[in-house]
């Protein structure tokens, strides 16, 4: 696989201020893919894993929007916009996301901002129960 370009980042952050968290410091992850002329990028919001307690060991899902004017806005052209509410079937590692696709700086983009963190990526933040905080594990 190609290494990732030099726009990838800023793209990247632009889209994350396109996110309105209202479960406040939740990290953001972010999985980049590229194979031939479009660049994949798929955002999502930590998941939370509680540490203690009758939940312990339970992922809660962050809740956040997504500003859909604002993301559009990041790309100079918008070749396609579409939500997929359910998982489609087994295969289907992403589940429900937003996708946009289309032109950055002269580049084929193809962005999914996911409604969960998919299950091969560990949670992250945890909520520890007996000191009632938040420590997020996923680095910057």
């Amino acid at each position: 696989m190609p290494s990732q370009p030099e726009w990838i980042p800023e793209f990247v952050d632009h889209a994350c201020r396109t996110l309105r968290l209202f479960d406040e410091d939740a990290p953001i992850g972010c999985h980049y893919f590229s194979e031939g002329e479009t660049h994949e990028v798929s955002l999502f919001v930590s998941s939370t894993e509680v540490v203690g307690g009758p939940n312990d060991g339970k992922r809660i899902n962050s809740r956040y929007i997504v500003d859909v004017v604002e993301l559009m806005t990041l790309l100079d052209e918008v070749e396609s916009i579409t939500w997929q509410a359910h998982i489609i079937d087994e295969d289907d590692d992403l589940g429900p996301h937003l996708s946009v696709s289309g032109i950055y700086h002269g580049e084929s983009v193809w962005l999914r901002v996911l409604g969960e963190t998919p299950d091969e990526f560990l949670p992250g933040r945890l909520a520890i129960v007996a000191e009632k905080k938040f420590v997020n594990i996923w680095e910057d």
